[in-house]
């Protein structure tokens, strides 16, 4: 398996050649399981992108899954999102090198999008937005 170095610089070789072509939001899960939570909350989301080739183009579908427990250790919130990305390579390149990108670069552009909707999500439900780090968690293996 390669090292997430290994994958970033993957990723980076083939971005350029990778020209976005629809990012839509395919399905939202979100349960809220502590009506009168105990502040702070903890956060954990996992990521896990999966790839589909689709003739001349490539499919990314990114699926978060984000679990929240208040200062009690009680699970509060409990959401998931999939995003599908379609992505038209500029050159044929090896399922290894798309499945970097789909670790790396296809997380990053949609990881913006994913923290805008857990932060809708979560004030909607009457608690303190949550905030996801900048960066895109790890995709789990």
């Amino acid at each position: 398996m390669a090292s997430l170095e290994e994958l970033k610089q993957r990723s980076d070789r083939i971005t350029a050649d990778m020209s976005l072509i629809d990012l839509r939001l395919r399905r939202v899960k979100a349960d809220l399981l502590q009506i009168f939570p105990v502040l702070d909350l903890e956060i954990w989301p996992e990521v896990k992108p999966t790839l589909t080739r689709l003739d001349a183009y490539v499919a990314y579908d990114v699926t978060y899954n984000l679990t929240a427990q208040d200062a009690k250790g009680r699970r509060t919130v409990e959401a998931s999102a999939s995003f599908t990305l379609i992505f038209e390579p500029k050159e044929a390149f090896a399922n290894d090198d798309l499945t970097a990108f789909g670790s790396i670069g296809a997380l990053s552009i949609v990881h913006p999008y994913v923290r805008e909707l857990f932060h809708s999500l979560t004030s909607r439900m009457g608690l303190p937005p949550l905030l996801l780090e900048v960066m895109p968690p790890d995709p789990v293996p």
